[in-house]
């Protein structure tokens, strides 16, 4: 990881991007991340099936008025305890990708639980917390941990 924190930097003095130095940093890094965590997981040879990883969904709120705005869901992943900060990165990084409209992923890597609010939808398919559940544990199962 200190290696590719110094990649990073090289390739901030390099280049003119768009943001603020600190921004381009942190892009770059959280790419590197990504890329680290498709190696690793494509390091598996055979794929876990669905079942196999779990991922339950410990509690979901619901907007209610004032009270809370944003809808959001708790997931613990009992089989992903103690892994490092750029598993979980990555996964929040491929949730994001996959649901479109997440506010904010905070993770406890401790406990194996990731925290996620998103706006909710009104019109169309409306994805209720346990399809939520099904995507997540898809990304999990495709990432191979």
């Amino acid at each position: 990881m200190t290696n590719s924190l110094t990649t990073v930097l090289e390739k901030v003095q390099d280049g003119i991007g768009q943001g603020g130095v600190l921004d381009q940093i942190d892009k770059l890094y959280r790419k590197q991340q990504r890329h680290q965590f498709v190696w690793k997981s494509s390091k598996r040879s055979i794929r876990q099936e669905v079942d196999d990883v779990p991922v339950v969904l410990y509690k979901s709120l619901m907007p209610n008025g004032k009270k809370t705005a944003l809808p959001y869901c708790v997931f613990t992943f009992p089989s992903w305890k103690d892994h490092d900060e750029s598993v979980w990165q990555s996964l929040g990084d491929y949730v994001i990708l996959a649901m479109h409209r997440v506010t904010d992923i905070e993770f406890d890597s401790s406990r194996g639980r990731m925290k996620m609010k998103y706006f909710p939808k009104i019109k169309g398919r409306i994805k209720h917390p346990e399809d939520i559940r099904l995507i997540i544990q898809k990304i999990a199962v495709s990432c191979g941990y």
